[in-house]
């Protein structure tokens, strides 16, 4: 009665009356109970894998909304002096970071309502400059991979149809007619302020798309709130604080990239691009 059944590794678990089928390559060691092709949990099991549920659910608590946007102004004010970005011999300040981000994202804005920004740019201190001046801006951005495939990648923008491209003269011009700025273009001294823009936490934050390996790339919408929580959650459980150092060497295309990138910058430490 009440036994608690795997339908398989990537499913919910579920307490259910009926059977279970389970693939044989799944071990659960002694946890179990195996019947016939279904592995019976057994209470004690259930219990233990409940409470499990619970812990995880705990990152809630404590939490509320605030905005990655408005952390990250609390981050530049507090530790403004500070080191926040490394790349080879380039350091920027935090106050630099928040200056140079309000000044792309007044030259993002000046192209009209922008709402998806494709990003395409090699690995630099370019990463965290403008993903941050795009949600200032009030936008989401498509992150694109510079390794991918030129295929794929014109299949990520024909999907997406962003308003704006920011790529870099290194690399192969894009097919299609799209609006593009060029990193090289870009006047960092030239400061501007944006225009203050309302951010719901479910409006889009970054769109993430597959590798397209069964057919054509899916689009995954994150929105404000997942990457409020998500990097929140790191703040408060990866022990990083002021004087830590962190290593960010993914491409944005990885799906957990705001994590490793963002979770540094709310807490003073450096962020070293490699």
């Amino acid at each position: 009665e009440g036994a608690l059944y795997y339908q398989g590794p990537r499913s919910a678990v579920a307490h259910v009356d009926g059977s279970g089928t389970i693939p044989s390559k799944i071990k659960l060691g002694d946890t179990g109970v195996r019947e016939d092709d279904r592995v019976v949990i057994t209470r004690d099991r259930y219990d233990a894998v409940v409470e499990r549920i619970d812990g995880f659910n705990k990152i809630y608590d404590g939490y509320h909304y605030v905005g990655l946007v408005n952390r990250l102004r609390e981050g530049c004010e507090k530790f403004a002096e500070r080191t926040a970005v490394i790349f080879r011999d380039r350091r920027i300040t935090y106050r630099e970071l928040w200056r140079f981000t309000d000044t792309v994202a007044t030259i993002i804005q000046s192209y009209g309502d922008v709402e998806k920004v494709a990003i395409r740019v090699p690995i630099s201190e370019w990463y965290p400059i403008l993903t941050m001046a795009v949600e200032k801006a009030g936008a989401a951005y498509v992150p694109l991979d510079i390794t991918m495939p030129m295929e794929r990648m014109e299949q990520i923008l024909e999907d997406s149809q962003p308003e704006l491209v920011i790529s870099s003269d290194e690399l192969k011009p894009l097919d299609g007619n799209y609006r593009t700025l060029c990193i090289e273009d870009i006047d960092l001294s030239a400061y501007a302020e944006p225009k203050s823009r309302d951010i719901d936490p479910e409006d889009m934050f970054v769109i993430l798309y597959t590798s397209g390996s069964t057919g054509r790339p899916k689009g995954v919408v994150v929105p404000h709130r997942v990457v409020d929580l998500s990097t929140d959650w790191f703040v408060r459980n990866a022990e990083t604080d002021q004087d830590s150092v962190w290593a960010y060497y993914v491409s944005i295309g990885y799906a957990p990239h705001y994590d490793s990138m963002f979770a540094p910058l709310l807490s003073g430490a450096k962020l070293v691009i490699i």
